[in-house]
This record gives structure tokens, sequence and C-alpha cells, in this order.
């Protein structure tokens, strides 16, 4: 597959050192400048000021490190501030794949000191003292370990609205006569997204993790992307070379175990504490593995090379066996007395499914939100097939879970119903009390469990719903544009001393065997700084340096400093609101309005960090320090603001405002020596 990924390793020695990954296509250029925008949903390099020639990737198509290491000439790229990695298929550009931009630190890269004019500053308010925080990476920040409730998620979001349509009464979708148990038109694509969803978690191989590069697939369509936030399309792999036609052949067997399959996602979605003690494979038990078994045994006598049609094949029956070789647990008598209430069966004949209101545009994607000042409820509709239950279902109860991005439950709640009617919503009104301890702006899951007695004495059954929610205040965002200023530098140490952090200072003199001091210092590390708001926080916060080094020689007449560092700076949301002032016009935001920008997912989507090597020597009597400060650029802020809601409190009509607010943009690095 072709890939796109680029890393900013070192810039020292008067090159910049930066690694690519092409993947499967051998040909590959780099773009660097000074701007970046979106178009067609992907990072997209403008104002360039140098671009490579097209070079061949010997390690193109290897089958597992695909990675080259490029060098460019500092002095070619000295006004850039931004790169991106471009690979083809061939030569005259065919299949082209873009890498997410990286930011080249502003500084430079060789021993000379930079200095600044030290101009008045502008009249902006007080900074609070900052922090000493420990240091954190971005990765380490908000890159969440690929979990089981993440396909499970997957899985519902794509079978919840199929299997709502399937089970519509008399048979009919959309409008549309089916015949029974055969798909609908525009439902095939749909089970096979599943199918994708679910082979892909058993047999593909391990996800990347979020925080590296990704490969991007330029679609061809023309016209600028209008929203920052707006997630381009990844490249999709095929699942041991299976491509839809294959998959096309299990819609069949696939549409008759739909509704049991969204049951049982949302039942294991519910009861999930923790996602990696469970395999995927658990998912599939319920499916017709026979019915399976003999379309693969088809597909692989029409194709008796094909490799991975057999590799899937043995994984069919290595899980087989592993059920049969299961030993069956002996029967325990038990009184009458004493004997537990069996379990609910998931139903196979109906499915529940939350009732939801056109969702509305929350970071650049549609969600569904709802008011936290108005009074919330949920919708939830039972729908059942041609076979499953016609009468009200005269008591049933409700279990209602909400919980966050990391599965920890924030609300529970049981809700006793009777005389639930098929085809027809019920509505779970929650107390506010109950509900306003839950997090505004943040994606909250929402699962739902419906139980009711079978016909048979002490049976039960069970069906189940998962949703994604968000609750917003009055004013919420929408979006994000581009720059609309020239960058600022906070270049006054004194009045911006909250947002200076020293990563390096010079050692102290040690004294040698002889009795003599070391003579000179020197440093030359490479320093990997992050920058990100720190949502609650009223001051900002200066990370610690951790370093890794090389160990020092006790004989060198020169204290040496060789190695990696890192640190960074957390942001206040309230500390950046002041420096609006440094741009003619601007004034701080009003406190509704700065609410609504400071959020973690406001944070999660301007967080960036930056790679650059110092080189810095002195005598003993010199003192050395390496400074890192922020680079602000004024960025548009589309906002939302709740203006009608319906009768659960979900968010309908919204109106508009737009306002502004600076985001780090790049990272001045400073070398200082002085009198010691």
């Amino acid at each position: 597959m072709g890939l796109a990924v680029l890393a900013l390793e070192n810039d020292a020695a008067g090159q910049l050192q930066l690694t690519a990954d092409t993947g499967t296509n051998p040909w590959y250029l780099l773009r660097f400048g000074k701007k970046v925008g979106r178009r067609d949903g992907f990072d997209d390099i403008d104002d360039l000021v140098h671009t490579t020639a097209l070079a061949r990737n010997p390690r193109a198509g290897w089958a597992f490190d695909t990675r080259v290491a490029v060098r460019v000439p500092a002095s070619l790229v000295r006004e850039a501030k931004y790169a991106q990695l471009v690979s083809f298929k061939d030569e005259r550009g065919r299949s082209p794949a873009y890498s997410a931009h990286v930011v080249l630190v502003l500084g430079a890269g060789d021993d000379r000191l930079l200095t600044f004019s030290l101009a008045a500053p502008m009249s902006v308010s007080a900074f609070e003292t900052p922090r000493r925080v420990p240091c954190r990476t971005v990765a380490e920040s908000f890159t969440l370990a690929p979990s089981l409730g993440d396909l499970l998620g997957q899985i519902v979001k794509l079978a919840g609205p199929v299997v709502a349509d399937l089970l519509k009464p008399a048979g009919q979708l959309a409008g549309q006569p089916t015949g029974a148990g055969q798909p609908a038109p525009g439902m095939a694509g749909s089970i096979v997204d599943i199918l994708r969803a679910i082979l892909g978690a058993v047999a593909a191989p391990a996800p990347v993790p979020v925080s590296t590069g990704k490969s991007l697939v330029r679609p061809m369509s023309a016209g600028p992307a209008t929203n920052r936030f707006h997630r381009p399309t990844y490249a999709v792999q095929q699942i041991f070379g299976i491509d839809d036609a294959i998959l096309a052949t299990m819609i069949g067997p696939v549409l008759q175990v739909l509704p049991q399959l969204l049951n049982a996602a949302s039942q294991e979605k519910i009861q999930l504490r923790q996602a990696n003690n469970k395999l995927v494979t658990d998912l599939m038990a319920g499916l017709d593995r026979r019915r399976m078994m003999e379309l693969l045994a088809q597909a692989r006598a029409a194709s008796p090379g094909n490799p991975a049609l057999a590799a899937l094949n043995g994984l069919f029956e290595e899980e087989a066996a592993k059920a049969a070789q299961q030993p069956v647990a002996p029967v325990a008598g038990q009184s009458l007395e004493t004997a537990p209430a069996p379990p609910a069966a998931t139903s196979s004949r109906a499915a529940l499914a939350f009732v939801l209101a056109q969702g509305v545009e929350w970071y650049g994607a549609p969600q569904h939100l709802f008011a936290k000042a108005r009074p919330m409820a949920f919708r939830l509709q039972l729908e059942v097939g041609a076979s499953g239950p016609k009468r009200p279902l005269p008591r049933s109860v409700v279990h209602l879970v909400v919980k966050d991005a990391t599965e920890r439950v924030l609300h529970q709640q049981d809700f006793r119903l009777l005389d639930v009617e098929p085809g027809k919503p019920v509505v779970l009104s929650m107390d506010p009390g109950d509900v306003s301890h839950l997090p505004t702006n943040v994606p909250l899951s929402v699962a739902a469990q419906l139980r009711w007695p079978g016909a048979r004495p002490g049976s039960a059954y069970q069906a189940s719903a998962i949703t994604e929610v968000v609750l917003v205040d009055k004013v919420f965002v929408t979006g994000q544009g581009g720059p609309v200023a020239a960058d600022q530098e906070l270049v006054d140490m004194q009045t911006y001393r909250s947002f200076w952090n020293k990563v390096w200072e010079s050692p102290t003199t040690q004294a040698t065997p002889d009795g003599d001091g070391s003579s000179h210092w020197n440093v030359e590390a490479a320093i990997k700084y992050a920058v990100l708001f720190a949502p609650g926080q009223s001051a900002n916060g200066l990370m610690e340096t951790k370093g890794l080094t090389v160990a020092p020689d006790p004989e060198s007449p020169v204290d040496r400093t060789e190695g990696r560092f890192k640190g960074g700076l957390e942001l206040s949301f309230g500390e950046v609101n002041k420096l609006l002032p440094l741009w003619p016009g601007e004034q701080p935001l009003p406190p509704d309005t700065l609410a609504a920008v400071a959020t973690a997912e406001f944070a999660r989507h301007t967080a960036g960090e930056a790679i650059h090597s110092v080189r810095l020597k002195g005598g003993k009597r010199e003192r050395g320090l390496v400074w890192a400060v922020p680079v602000f650029t004024l960025r548009d802020v589309h906002l939302g603001v709740v203006e009608a809601t319906d009768e659960s409190g979900q968010v309908t009509t919204v109106g508009r405002q737009e306002a502004r607010f600076p985001v780090p943009s790049a990272v001045r690095v400073l070398t200082m020596k002085s009198e010691a």
C-alpha cells in the first residue's frame, strides 16, 4: 500500500535530516513552504520555498521497513516553516499519497546566537506565575490505545440503521418492497462495511497508533476544504486480499444474523471494562459459521492458489477446534428455591434503536448535541421483524449507562416500563440533578439495554443499542478557519516570562583530579518540544526537561553534554486570551465565548510538537542557556449558538458566530551566552 509518512529527525551540521516512509510507492519528493492549508481534506503546503527532485526509494515494497533517510541542505529551506512528503506509484505521478505537514522550528541550527530587538510590548494584562509540571508529549496526552470497544462502537454505528430498516413492519425498507431475507438496494454496501470491520479486527495486522503519521489518499475532486477540522479518508487495506466481490457472497448469511450481531455488539460494549481482556472473535460466535465456511470453500475452489483465502479458512477451523476441545463443566444439583434465574437471551428477532434528530456540526463533523441547560431525555424504539413480538411488552426494564472515551462509567440508571409497543418510541427522562455532573464538549457513549420476560416461565430476552452524544453549553465550537493575521513572537522575556521555558543550562565547573576545573563546556543535543493547551488551568505550565545523555568523560577538559532532551509548555486558555491585543483591533474574548473555546477537544486539535538540534559551546567563565518560546498565529474560530431544541433536549437549530483566537504555530529556540 502506498504511504506518505514524514518525520523530522535532526537539523544539525547545516542539513535537515528526515525519515520518509513511502510504503509500496517507489517515487517521492519533499515540499517546503511558509504556509499550510487544507485542500480536498488533506494538508497542502503553500508559498513554496523549495521542492526536491523526484527520487526513488530502494526500500519501497519491502515486507517490513520501507523508510528511507533524506537529507536536505538547510540553506535551501531556511525560510520554510513546514515540510510535506508526496509519494507516487510511478515517475508520471500516478496514485499520489500526501503526508501530514511537519513543523520546522524557527531558529538557527549552528553555533551563532539568535538576537531579538526587544521592542516595547503592547498593552497586555499581567500574567500568572507559571506552574512547574511533568514533561509529557502530545502522543502521551491525547492518544488512546486501540480497544475492543472502538470496534464494537464501529459495528453498532454501521449495523444500527441497517437493522432498524430491516425490521420495519410489512417488509418495507425505505418505501421499497423487498423479498424476505434479501438485502434492499443500498444495504449491501453497509453490510460489506460491517464484515470488513469484523474480519479486519480478527485477521488484519495490529493497527498503527493514532499519534504516528498516516497515509492519505487524495480524492479526485476539486475545491478546497472549508473546515480545518475535516478529517481525510485513510487508505483502506484489503483483508487477506479479499475484495468486495468475495465479501458480497457473505451478505445473505450476515443478513439473517444482523440483529443478533447488533445486540451482541451493543451488549458487549455495555459490559466492557477492560478492552484487552477479550478477543474480537467472541463477536462471531453467533454467526452462521458453517454457512460462511461453505462460502469460503466455494471461493477457494474458484481460486485454489489463493493463500489469503486459505489463511482465512484456517482461522475458522482453528476457532472451531478450540471450541470442540473445551471440557464440558459438570452440572451441579440445585434446589428450586436457590436456583438462580437464567440470564436474558439476546433476541434474534428484535433490535433496539435510539431515536435521534439529525446531527449538527461540531468540530467539523456532524454530531448529536444536547443542551446542558435543558431537560434531557432519550427516546428508544424496539424494532421487530416478521416473526418478532407484535403485542406490547407488559413489563420491561431499561438499563442506561453513560461512559466517556476511557470507558469510565459517569452515570447509570434503570427505568421500569409498562406496555412497550414495538415500533413506537418510549421516552426516558433524565433527572437534571443526576446528569448535572456530566462534562460538556466531550463525546459520551450512551448504551441502553432493554430486558423483558419471555413466554416460557423463567425465560427472558434482551436487546441493546449504543449511540454517541455531546453535551454543549449555549455557545460551542463548530470548526476552525485559517490564519487571519501575521504571526506574533513574544520577544520581551520580562513581560512574557510565563511563556519562556529554559530547556537547558550549562553545568557548573567540576574539579578534575589535578585540581583544575573544566576549561570549556559544549552541548550538542536534539530537543523535542511540545506545546499544548491545558483546559481548566489558570496559569501556564513549564514542563520539566527530561534528557538521555552520553556519560561524560571525567578526564576530558571539556564538559560535554550530548544526547536528546524533551520538554514543553502547557498553555492556559486564559493566559493565551490575554495575548489578543498583540494584533491590532483585537480584544480578549468574553467569558462565555472563552468557555466555548477552552475545551479538551480544542486542545487536541491544536496541540503540536517540534524537534530541533542545538549546538553551543563556551568557556568556564561563560554561562550557556537554551530557551524555547512559542510563536502564535491568529485564527478564525467558527462558533455555534443553541437556538432551539426538541422535547428531549437535542439541539436542532444553531445560530452562527465568529471569533478569533491565538494558537501556537511554531517554536523559537534561543541559544544564549553570557558572562558567568
